[in-house]
C-alpha cells in the first residue's frame, strides 16, 4: 500500500489527536485530585452552602409566608437562589483561576510549551473540572433542598436549567479573567475576593435586598451574581420575566469571555 501525503497527514493528525486526548485525561484526572486536596474550596463550594441550605431551611420560619417576601417563604425561592449562587461563584471565581496563575508562577506553562502537549490542555481541564464541580454542587444543594428541607419543586424547570447554565458560564468567564490577570495563586484568591464581596453585597447575599435602597438593588442585578439570583428566584416561582436576568448573565459571559481571551498570558 502506498503511503500517499494525504494518509501520512490523516495519521499524523490521528495519532496527535489521540495524545492531546491522553495528555487531557491525565491532566483532568490530577486537577480533580488536586482540588479535593484543597479543603477550603471544597468547604465553601459544597460545605458551606450545605450548612447554609440547612441552617437556613430547617427551621419553622422559612416555613411560613413573609409579607415582605411578597406572601412567598423562604424555602420558596430565597433560599435555593442563596446557596447555589455561593456555590457557584466559590467554584468560578476561586477554583480555575486560583490553579491556572499557579501552573504560570511554578513555571509549567512555559515547560508545556516546550513539549508536544499544547498548554491549552491545562485551561481545557480546569474548565471540565469547574463545570463538573458546579452541576455536583447544584445536584447536591437541588436534592438536599427539595428532599430535606421540603424546598418546592421549580415551576418553571426549564428556565432554572437555563438560569443555572448560564450563570455557571458567566463566572467560569469571570474566573477566566482573573487567572489571565494573575501572576501568582495568591493573587488570583485575591482578586476573587474584590470581585466576591462586594457582588455579594449588591447580589442581597450578606445583606437582604429588601433592606438596601432601591438604586443599589438595581446595581446589584446587574451584576453576575445579583443576575443569577433574580433568574433562580423567578424560574422556582414560576412568575415574572426571565428576559433580563438571562440577558444580563449572556452579556457578562460574552464580555468576560473576550476579555479573558485578549489578556490571557501562558508565561
Amino acid at each position: 500500500m502506498i503511503d500517499t501525503p494525504a494518509a501520512s497527514r490523516t495519521g499524523h493528525s490521528a495519532v496527535a489527536t489521540g495524545r492531546a486526548v491522553r495528555a487531557l485525561r491525565a491532566f483532568v484526572v490530577n486537577d480533580a485530585r488536586l482540588y479535593l486536596r484543597e479543603p477550603l474550596l471544597v468547604i465553601f463550594s459544597f460545605a458551606v452552602p450545605v450548612m447554609l441550605m440547612l441552617g437556613l431551611g430547617l427551621p419553622g420560619f422559612a416555613h411560613q409566608a413573609d409579607p415582605a417576601m411578597g406572601g412567598h417563604r423562604m424555602i420558596d425561592a430565597i433560599l435555593p437562589s442563596l446557596v447555589l449562587t455561593l456555590s457557584f461563584s466559590m467554584i468560578g471565581l476561586f477554583s480555575a483561576p486560583v490553579f491556572i496563575a499557579g501552573y504560570r508562577e511554578t513555571g509549567m506553562l512555559r515547560w508545556l510549551a516546550t513539549t508536544p502537549t499544547s498548554p491549552s490542555v491545562v485551561l481545557m481541564s480546569q474548565l471540565i473540572v469547574s463545570l463538573v464541580s458546579t452541576v455536583a454542587a447544584s445536584a447536591v444543594l437541588l436534592v438536599l433542598g427539595w428532599t430535606v428541607v421540603g424546598m418546592p419543586l421549580p415551576n418553571a424547570p426549564l428556565a432554572l436549567v437555563a438560569a443555572l447554565l448560564l450563570g455557571m458560564v458567566a463566572l467560569l468567564s469571570l474566573g477566566m479573567v482573573i487567572a489571565a490577570l494573575a501572576s501568582s495563586g495568591k493573587a488570583a484568591a485575591g482578586l476573587a475576593q474584590l470581585i466576591l464581596q462586594p457582588s455579594c453585597f449588591l447580589a442581597g447575599i450578606y445583606v437582604p435586598s429588601q433592606l438596601l435602597p432601591s438604586w443599589l438593588v438595581s446595581i446589584g442585578r446587574a451584576t453576575p451574581l445579583g443576575a443569577l439570583r433574580e433568574a433562580i428566584e423567578t424560574a422556582q416561582l414560576g412568575s415574572g420575566s426571565l428576559a433580563m436576568p438571562l440577558a444580563i448573565l449572556a452579556t457578562w459571559s460574552l464580555l468576560a469571555m473576550g476579555l479573558a481571551r485578549w489578556k490571557f498570558r501562558w508565561q
